[in-house]
């Protein structure tokens, strides 16, 4: 085969070594031969960093013949820049863009004005014509924007029917970004940068408003903008904050309540932190003017508001706002609204109390009646003491028929004065006229029970006594077993003086008694007396028992002497006034006469010896006198249930009986016990064994 070699020599002065050689083969002719050939090296692969938008990029030299290429004439090295993904190179821009040379065992260059994104550079050697093959590209560089400078943050007033306004941002443009990207964070929160507020989409302005309902009011809210290009965001923004502006919460409970004279009154719930409130009002068939609020310029401190405007008749519904703080306080939203409310400035009509009469005991129900246009709210009965003004509540009806129960056991007994006051639902009142002197009674009346005395018999005539301011109704007159609670009515009066008759003879056996009286009063008021205790009813008659003779010591037996004692002895005790009138029962002077007979017999008279008293005679189987004897100042004596009389001075004849004997005593019907039963008429034998007696 035949080959042809043309030796082409550079002749070009290196830099810094030899001239270097260019050789190649060119075919044509024929025969056969060789020659030696350089080549350039392929350029070795770089190394890239960035600074913002700046990206230096260094490489060891490729060494040609010994030498390093860049340091020959012609020698160096041409930059391209790649996307990472792919695509096209890119001839750099800056220092990058022509071809470097240089003798240095490293070379570099740095390209300005780099977009944002990611890159990857590559050297290919160059020398004159030649071309070494492009270096394996460097590892990825990111270039990034620069950080946009935030110029404004302002917290804005919340707009109309909105309760927090929008935070307003602007920054600086960020020459080469594509857009930008805002993020947020509160005081106590940190960035999330996966989420920007404008999602996936960069703003192309350079400001925001972050709008007002995606804030809290009065919190601090601070903020970072971020510039993006080639899906490459810069580092963050200065950061600058603001506190979102919220109008005050608005009101709760608003109340609308018609009040005495056509007043209105509105109520709210209190809102923390205002300055205080604007009322606002309409008719049923009109709208709020927010211009002009009920309270006027200054707004309300309190969370009431008397609306006196509003106008008889006329119904109106009510909001509030809270009004906040600040050189330009904000209103809050409305309040729900008022209930309808209906001025009232009609006092109720026709209003009357029913006369419940007197006099007034316990509960009582009064009642009465009333009408108003707005409706009755309640009827109050009230009293006050006879001809005055002081009146006082009873009770207060508010549901019709109207009616309530008075307590009178309150109030002290006395007359009183009766009237009702009506009150309309807007708080309206008039009182009715008055029901005049009705007396309240609730003590019992006074009453005491007369005493008939400690004994009692056949019919006894029993009183009471017995008063009361309303008036005494009757009288009951009882008796009970002493010391028992079996009472028993004996009658009943209705008129003063206040008796009747107790026929103890009638199934009443004897016994004590206790007798009481019970008034009641036409109040129906009931008071029982003091007892009378222990009154005796005695209706059986008392008896003769026995007859004694008692012979005086040292006296003759058998003989009646000075001294000598008879002894009277009955069943009970005698009342001593039967015997002798104005006796006692004390020792009393009388004279005892013997009068001779067949047998002798005994009488007492007085001490006039002209009044034989109620011994009966007592006499003798013996003789103990010739003649008749008498003996002037005995001495007679009342002991229980018997008597004494003791012989005085004696005169007359004077015998002495011999023998035994047993006295006889002929009782006298005029005595009688101490209830005034007479004694039973009798011949009484004396007891114990037959004596002389005397």
């Amino acid at each position: 085969m035949k080959r042809t070699a043309i030796l082409a020599v550079i002749a070009a002065l290196p830099l810094g070594g030899p001239v270097p050689a260019e050789a190649h083969w060119q075919a044509g002719g024929a025969g056969s031969g060789q020659a030696p050939v350089a080549t350039l090296p392929a350029g070795n692969a770089p190394s890239a960093s960035a600074s913002l938008d700046t990206v230096t990029v260094q490489w060891p030299q490729s060494m040609f013949e010994g030498s390093a290429l860049g340091g020959y004439a012609g020698g160096g090295y041409v930059i391209r820049r790649y996307a990472p993904s792919g695509g096209p190179a890119v001839t750099p821009n800056g220092g990058c863009s022509a071809t470097i040379s240089g003798a240095g065992a490293t070379l570099s260059c740095q390209e300005t004005g780099v977009p944002s994104g990611p890159w990857k550079y590559t050297v290919t050697p160059v020398l004159g014509s030649w071309t070494g093959a492009e270096s394996d590209a460097s590892s990825s560089v990111t270039v990034l924007l620069a950080a946009p400078v935030l110029t404004s943050v302002a917290a804005q007033s919340p707009p109309a029917g909105q309760t927090t306004g929008a935070i307003q941002l602007a920054w600086d443009a960020v020459g080469a970004a594509s857009g930008y990207n805002v993020y947020r964070r509160t005081s106590s929160g940190s960035y999330d940068f996966s989420a920007p507020l404008n999602g996936a989409v960069p703003f192309t302005a350079t400001s925001y408003s972050d709008p007002g309902s995606g804030l809290t009011g009065g919190t601090t809210y601070a903020y970072v903008v971020r510039a993006v290009g080639l899906a490459v965001e810069s580092t963050s923004s200065n950061e600058l904050s603001a506190t979102a502006i919220a109008r005050p919460a608005a009101p709760g409970g608003v109340t609308a309540t018609p009040a005495a004279g056509g007043r209105i009154d509105v109520a709210w719930s209190s809102v923390a932190g205002v300055a205080g409130y604007d009322v606002y009002r309409r008719t049923a068939s009109g709208s709020y003017d927010y211009s002009a609020p009920l309270n006027g310029a200054t707004p309300v401190i309190a969370t009431t508001l008397a609306d006196v405007a509003a106008a008889n008749g006329t119904t109106y519904r009510y909001v509030v706002r809270a009004v906040g703080s600040g050189a330009a306080p904000l209103e809050s939203l409305d309040s729900g609204e008022s209930a309808a409310a209906t001025a009232d400035a009609t006092p109720p009509g026709s209003v009357a109390i029913a006369d419940p009469g007197s006099p007034l005991r316990g509960s009582v129900t009064v009642s009465g009646s009333a009408d108003a246009g707005s409706g009755v709210a309640s009827l109050r009965f009230e009293y006050a003491p006879a001809g005055t003004s002081t009146w006082t509540t009873a009770c207060t009806a508010t549901t019709a028929p109207y009616s309530c129960a008075l307590a009178t056991g309150a109030l002290a007994d006395g007359l009183y004065d009766l009237r009702a006051v009506a009150t309309d639902v807007a708080g309206n009142a008039t009182a009715s006229g008055i029901v005049a002197n009705r007396r309240v009674d609730n003590g019992g009346p006074t009453v005491a029970m007369g005493d008939p005395g400690a004994l009692l018999r056949a019919g006894v005539t029993l009183t009471a006594t017995a008063t009361d301011a309303s008036g005494v109704a009757s009288v009951r007159i009882q008796h009970a077993p002493t010391g028992t609670s079996t009472w028993t009515d004996v009658c009943s009066d209705t008129t003063t003086p206040y008796s009747c008759t107790w026929v103890t003879t009638s199934g009443v056996p004897d016994g004590g008694y206790d007798l009481r009286a019970i008034a009641t009063d036409v109040a129906g008021n009931v008071a029982t007396s003091a007892l009378v205790a222990n009154r005796v009813v005695d209706n059986t008659a008392p008896t003769a028992i026995d007859i004694q003779a008692t012979n005086a010591a040292g006296k003759t037996a058998g003989r009646p002497e000075a001294g000598d004692v008879l002894t009277y002895t009955f069943s009970e005790p005698i009342r001593p006034g039967s015997i002798l009138a104005g006796w006692t029962g004390a020792a009393a002077s009388v004279v005892v006469r013997v009068t001779n007979g067949s047998p002798d017999a005994f009488s007492v008279f007085d001490s006039t010896n002209a009044t034989q008293l109620a011994l009966g005679s007592v006499s003798s189987g013996k003789n103990y006198v010739s003649a008749n004897r008498t003996f002037t100042a005995s001495s007679m004596a009342l002991s229980g249930s018997t008597i004494a009389v003791t012989l005085g001075t004696p005169s007359g004849a004077i015998a002495t009986a011999t023998g035994t004997s047993t006295l006889q005593w002929v009782t006298s019907t005029a005595a009688a016990d101490l209830a005034g039963n007479a004694l039973v008429a009798a011949t009484v034998a004396e007891t114990g064994a037959s004596d002389l007696d005397f």
